[in-house]
């Protein structure tokens, strides 16, 4: 891989190279390898050298690298510093090696609905760090191949991830495992899409697991679908898409009249004063010779189209977000 390298710093040093090479080694006395110069000179003049590995070769990297890989689960996220802080450890694996990434703070706010487990990722700016595997602030994370999502109608025997709206909770049924002598409890739900509702029973819930009611939207990962239901266990994972308080619908338009600015998502109309409507929209200030109106539609150019989250209270819109 270095001879890759070197051809790209030979482009641009031209005669010079084998000079600033020999430098390079020099000037870390003589300590420094033939390619670890040639890297660090690449990085000098603004090559890249970040190459694309496979997990098997990710420990013996001892420089940014990019791979691709699938998501075989995803760990409770943990909170740190009055939860200023959080951090998620994902098991990842690809055809040659399997390993753990942790991600912190930011880049942890993908797996809360951005990946799932069985998606496949492409990740850029990622480093090999005490046995696992990190991003670097300048590194990207994103989806390479979703996991398809089963329909609550077209489950069929096996694992898979499935999304639908929590129907009735049933009271939780205490029994004593016959293996350990211990005393356990399960809880089980209707799960329900388009008129269809299977049955979800909850036999050991990760740390981290929503609280639910009726009217939540959830997405189940890696639970597996038997005899008619849906088990859930300690290595699936449930992420709340919205609350039954909160709606998903897609905003077609905002438009104005008569002093109110007008809100359709979906098949509603939803109308709040301007002043109302520039706070629902995360505008604060008004910039000097633009006028509220022309601001309004601004925003709605750029968020037509999108399915929002939303919330009504009374009949009237209360709380909008992407």
């Amino acid at each position: 891989m270095a001879d890759v390298f070197e051809e790209k710093l030979k482009g641009r040093l031209g005669e010079k190279f084998q000079g600033e090479v020999e430098s390079k080694i020099s000037e870390f006395g003589g300590l420094l390898t033939r390619g670890a110069a040639v890297r660090l000179l690449c990085r000098q003049h603004n090559i890249d050298v970040e190459q694309k590995v496979a997990l098997k070769e990710a420990e013996g990297s001892h420089l940014p690298f990019s791979f691709e890989a699938c998501v075989d689960r995803i760990f409770p996220v943990q909170t740190y510093q009055n939860k200023l802080g959080k951090s998620v450890r994902l098991h990842i694996s690809d055809a040659s090696s399997q390993a753990t990434m942790v991600l912190w703070n930011e880049q942890a706010g993908i797996v809360e609905g951005g990946i799932s487990v069985g998606d496949c990722i492409r990740c850029t700016g990622a480093y090999f760090r005490s046995g696992e595997i990190a991003v670097s602030k300048n590194g990207k994370i994103e989806k390479s191949r979703e996991n398809p999502r089963v329909a609550v109608s077209k489950l069929t025997a096996g694992t898979c991830n499935v999304e639908g709206e929590v129907g009735e909770i049933e009271m939780a049924y205490h029994y004593l495992d016959k293996k350990t002598g211990e005393k356990k409890s399960l809880s089980s739900f209707q799960l329900c899409e388009e008129g269809v509702c299977r049955r979800v029973v909850v036999w050991s819930a990760p740390e981290g697991t929503p609280k639910i009611v009726p009217g939540d939207r959830l997405l189940l990962e890696n639970v597996s679908f038997k005899n008619g239901e849906l088990h859930f266990n300690s290595y699936s994972r449930m992420v709340k898409k919205t609350s039954a308080s909160e709606k998903l619908g897609r905003l077609e338009k905002i438009t104005v009249r008569g002093g109110e600015a007008v809100f359709s998502i979906g098949s509603s109309d939803f109308s709040l004063p301007i002043t109302e409507a520039l706070g629902l929209l995360g505008i604060s200030a008004v910039p000097s010779g633009v006028s509220t109106d022309t601001l309004i539609l601004i925003k709605s150019g750029e968020l037509s189209g999108k399915k929002l989250k939303y919330r009504v209270e009374e009949g009237k819109l209360s709380w909008l977000s992407n």
